[in-house]
């Protein structure tokens, strides 16, 4: 990927929030109609508040993997890792 094409996962990352933030208010919306409707039965609050603890989950999720730099640095230890692993394979004599 070149310099030009390179991703802004923060960019991304706050348009996930963003339409996460737009479904759970939709669900609240939707629930209160549907509550009214049924007249607030246990299944359909249970539901409703599933729907709604998943939602928060997800966006919870979305905000706390967001640091890129600890990924790059992880990345980048694990590459040291590996070429170390694989110089050390070169070095030992084939098993067999």
């Amino acid at each position: 990927m070149s310099e030009d094409q390179t991703v802004n996962t923060e960019e991304i990352r706050q348009e996930v929030i963003n339409i996460l933030r737009n479904a759970i208010k939709k669900v609240e919306e939707s629930a209160l109609k549907g509550l009214k409707r049924s007249g607030g039965t246990t299944l359909i609050r249970t539901k409703w508040f599933q729907i709604l603890g998943y939602l928060s989950q997800t966006i919870n999720r979305v905000m706390q993997n967001g640091d890129l730099e600890d990924a790059k640095r992880d990345i980048a230890e694990l590459r040291l890792i590996i070429g170390r692993l694989e110089e050390g394979e070169a070095k030992s004599p084939p098993s067999g």
